[in-house]
């Protein structure tokens, strides 16, 4: 028998996000596939997007769903402060003992990691003989940016109790779900969280 979506129920959905340019053209960004679907308890999971709950509040399984969801509404606007320059020893950019330099010269996009595992983009600016200088971009991917999520209720069912401790655990020491030591159960890519800045 199908379930709506409401607080307490155990969902599943798959969709595509896409960011809108302001003269409306869309733009695939990520896809959360059926077969590997984002999992949540409505209304218990931290970090969900409250534009995202309330366009698929009331639907059942199998429904389709759209969304547009604003800076204010998603993923933040973007933050010069969360910027930061950094001068990182060269080594760190060794592959075999020897300075990448086909991936790290001036201007190039790369990704770095923090010490809670979260992948950041960095700009590099300048590389000296002993070190690279970046700037770090702390801010989410999406920020500033309105995106459309169009996708499909794949599962609606009564949550277990082993999913509402998770859910649970996650609200009370999960630094918001990404990059955080959080234990059993708590995973997040890029799934619509707000990461620590």
């Amino acid at each position: 028998m199908s379930q709506k979506v409401e607080p307490g129920k155990y969902v599943e959905i798959a969709y595509d996000l896409y960011t809108v340019s302001p003269d409306g053209t869309e733009s695939l960004e990520h896809q959360v596939p059926e077969n590997s679907p984002e999992k949540f308890i409505f209304g218990a999971t931290p970090n969900m997007i409250p534009a995202l709950l309330d366009a698929i509040e009331g639907l059942n399984d199998g429904d389709s769903f759209t969304v547009t969801i604003t800076p204010q509404e998603g993923f933040g606007e973007y933050n010069d402060d969360y910027v930061r320059i950094e001068n990182l020893p060269k080594e760190i950019f060794e592959v075999d003992g020897k300075f990448d330099s086909e991936k790290v010269h001036p201007k190039a996009k790369i990704y770095l990691q923090t010490n809670m595992g979260q992948q950041v983009p960095a700009t590099v600016l300048q590389i000296d003989d002993k070190s690279v200088r970046v700037a770090v971009d702390f801010n989410h991917p999406l920020a500033g940016k309105t995106v459309t999520l169009k996708g499909k209720i794949i599962t609606v069912r009564e949550a277990t109790a082993e999913e509402i401790a998770i859910q649970e655990q996650m609200a009370q020491g999960c630094s918001g779900g990404c990059g955080g030591n959080c234990g059993e159960g708590c995973e997040c890519g890029d799934k619509g969280c707000n990461c620590d800045k």
